[in-house]
Protein backbone atom coordinates (compact mmCIF):
# COMPACT_ATOMS: atom_id res chain seq x y z
CA UNK A 1 0.00 0.00 0.00
CA UNK A 2 1.50 3.29 -0.78
CA UNK A 3 0.93 6.36 1.43
CA UNK A 4 1.10 9.68 0.07
CA UNK A 5 3.07 12.25 2.57
CA UNK A 6 1.48 15.31 4.18
CA UNK A 7 3.14 17.71 6.15
CA UNK A 8 1.36 18.89 9.33
CA UNK A 9 1.86 21.80 12.03
CA UNK A 10 2.28 19.95 15.37
CA UNK A 11 2.88 21.59 19.13
CA UNK A 12 6.01 21.54 19.79
CA UNK A 13 5.73 19.66 22.67
CA UNK A 14 4.45 16.98 20.53
CA UNK A 15 7.02 17.18 18.41
CA UNK A 16 10.08 17.02 20.99
CA UNK A 17 8.24 13.56 22.18
CA UNK A 18 8.05 12.13 18.53
CA UNK A 19 11.85 12.94 18.26
CA UNK A 20 12.70 11.38 21.61
CA UNK A 21 11.10 8.27 21.03
CA UNK A 22 12.85 7.97 17.04
CA UNK A 23 15.62 5.44 16.50
CA UNK A 24 19.09 6.82 16.79
CA UNK A 25 19.74 5.67 13.05
CA UNK A 26 16.08 5.40 11.37
CA UNK A 27 15.69 3.85 8.39
CA UNK A 28 13.76 5.57 5.33
CA UNK A 29 10.92 2.85 5.80
CA UNK A 30 11.21 2.79 9.67
CA UNK A 31 8.41 3.83 11.62
CA UNK A 32 8.44 6.23 15.48
CA UNK A 33 4.45 5.08 16.18
CA UNK A 34 4.38 1.40 15.51
CA UNK A 35 0.90 1.27 15.03
CA UNK A 36 -2.39 3.09 15.71
CA UNK A 37 -5.11 1.81 18.04
CA UNK A 38 -8.09 0.05 15.66
CA UNK A 39 -11.70 1.43 16.63
CA UNK A 40 -12.08 -1.45 18.82
CA UNK A 41 -9.00 -0.53 21.04
CA UNK A 42 -10.22 3.02 21.02
CA UNK A 43 -13.67 1.74 22.68
CA UNK A 44 -11.58 -0.10 25.09
CA UNK A 45 -9.50 2.93 26.35
CA UNK A 46 -12.22 5.18 26.51
CA UNK A 47 -14.33 2.96 29.06
CA UNK A 48 -11.24 2.24 30.93
CA UNK A 49 -11.44 6.35 31.27
CA UNK A 50 -15.28 6.22 32.42
CA UNK A 51 -16.11 7.68 28.97
CA UNK A 52 -19.11 6.63 27.43
CA UNK A 53 -18.84 5.77 23.62
CA UNK A 54 -22.36 7.03 22.74
CA UNK A 55 -24.96 5.54 21.13
CA UNK A 56 -26.76 5.71 17.53
CA UNK A 57 -29.11 8.31 18.79
CA UNK A 58 -26.91 10.36 20.78
CA UNK A 59 -24.27 10.02 18.48
CA UNK A 60 -20.52 8.00 19.07
CA UNK A 61 -17.42 8.89 19.82
CA UNK A 62 -14.57 7.89 17.29
CA UNK A 63 -11.86 9.25 15.32
CA UNK A 64 -14.40 11.53 13.10
CA UNK A 65 -16.25 12.89 15.61
CA UNK A 66 -12.41 14.12 17.08
CA UNK A 67 -11.76 15.36 14.39
CA UNK A 68 -15.30 17.08 14.14
CA UNK A 69 -14.18 18.34 17.32
CA UNK A 70 -10.71 19.74 16.32
CA UNK A 71 -12.42 21.62 13.46
CA UNK A 72 -15.10 23.02 15.59
CA UNK A 73 -11.99 23.86 18.07
CA UNK A 74 -10.16 26.04 15.56
CA UNK A 75 -13.49 27.81 14.18
CA UNK A 76 -14.14 28.75 17.55
CA UNK A 77 -10.52 29.91 18.03
CA UNK A 78 -10.92 31.76 15.22
CA UNK A 79 -8.68 30.10 12.35
CA UNK A 80 -9.01 31.14 8.97
CA UNK A 81 -11.59 28.24 6.79
CA UNK A 82 -8.92 27.60 4.79
CA UNK A 83 -6.11 27.02 7.55
CA UNK A 84 -8.32 24.66 9.20
CA UNK A 85 -9.27 22.94 5.43
CA UNK A 86 -5.71 22.25 5.08
CA UNK A 87 -4.84 21.32 8.73
CA UNK A 88 -7.71 18.46 8.18
CA UNK A 89 -6.34 17.46 4.71
CA UNK A 90 -9.95 18.14 3.39
CA UNK A 91 -9.92 18.50 -0.39
CA UNK A 92 -13.37 20.24 -0.19
CA UNK A 93 -14.11 23.42 1.87
CA UNK A 94 -17.91 22.24 2.53
CA UNK A 95 -16.73 18.73 4.48
CA UNK A 96 -14.87 21.31 6.57
CA UNK A 97 -17.27 23.57 6.92
CA UNK A 98 -20.64 21.66 6.60
CA UNK A 99 -20.18 17.76 7.94
CA UNK A 100 -17.10 18.90 9.94
CA UNK A 101 -18.20 21.49 12.05
CA UNK A 102 -20.33 21.20 15.23
CA UNK A 103 -22.73 24.24 14.91
CA UNK A 104 -24.84 24.27 18.45
CA UNK A 105 -20.66 24.82 19.96
CA UNK A 106 -19.93 28.26 17.61
CA UNK A 107 -20.33 30.91 19.41
CA UNK A 108 -23.05 33.36 17.36
CA UNK A 109 -24.80 35.09 19.90
CA UNK A 110 -21.95 36.21 21.54
CA UNK A 111 -20.69 37.30 17.91
CA UNK A 112 -23.97 38.81 17.58
CA UNK A 113 -23.59 40.99 20.56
Amino acid sequence: MAFQADSLAIYPELAAALRQARPKEPQPTARVVPSVSDMKAFRSHLKLAGIDPGTRATGFVDFHALRKTLSTVMAVGRMSRRSRQAHIRHTDPRLTENTYMDEPLLPVAQELA
